[in-house]
């Protein structure tokens, strides 16, 4: 019988760009968690929340968004970063005041890991946001007992 796992990606996390320089355009793009395991499960749910912090600030004219993306890590290759190119699902951080939460189902095509990757670009002269957001994935429909427990990097643990 399938069933389903919570997987913490990162706890409630200041996002702040606030010290970015203001008078070029920036685009940026970090991993917040890497080498989720999802390799046993078929579909899952994004979970992304926007926490009302004190001081959340987001300009007009800037993308900010938390994406769900495939993660290609290779046990015998570590130091290499495989990110997939689509986007298995994305959540506008900037989209609503705070506290929001917002869930995105994704249907098929998790492969062997997954990864959160957050985007943020802005315009010459934007106010650079400052945001409080936390993640989740719920992976549905497969066998948790047959995930490897392989190295990782989200929710605070490091990979050695």
């Amino acid at each position: 019988m399938p069933s389903s796992l919570l997987v913490r990606l990162f706890p409630e996390t200041l996002l702040d760009f606030t010290s970015i320089n203001t008078t070029v355009s920036n685009s940026i793009k970090l991993i917040l968690a890497q080498h989720v395991e999802s390799h046993s499960f078929t579909t899952c749910d994004f979970i992304v929340r926007t926490h009302a912090g004190t001081g959340n600030t987001v300009g007009a004219g800037i993308t900010l968004a938390l994406n769900l993306v495939l993660d290609g890590y290779a046990f015998d290759d570590p130091s290499t970063q495989f990110f997939g190119t689509g986007t298995l699902a994305s959540v506008n951080l900037v989209a609503a005041a705070a506290p929001t939460i917002a869930v995105t189902n994704v249907a098929s095509g998790l492969g062997r890991h997954l990864a959160a990757q957050l985007s943020f670009s802005s315009s010459n002269g934007n106010t650079m946001p400052k945001v409080y957001v936390s993640a989740d994935l719920l992976l549905k429909n497969g066998d948790p007992g047959s995930l490897m427990n392989g190295p990782n990097s989200y929710a605070g643990y490091r990979i050695q």
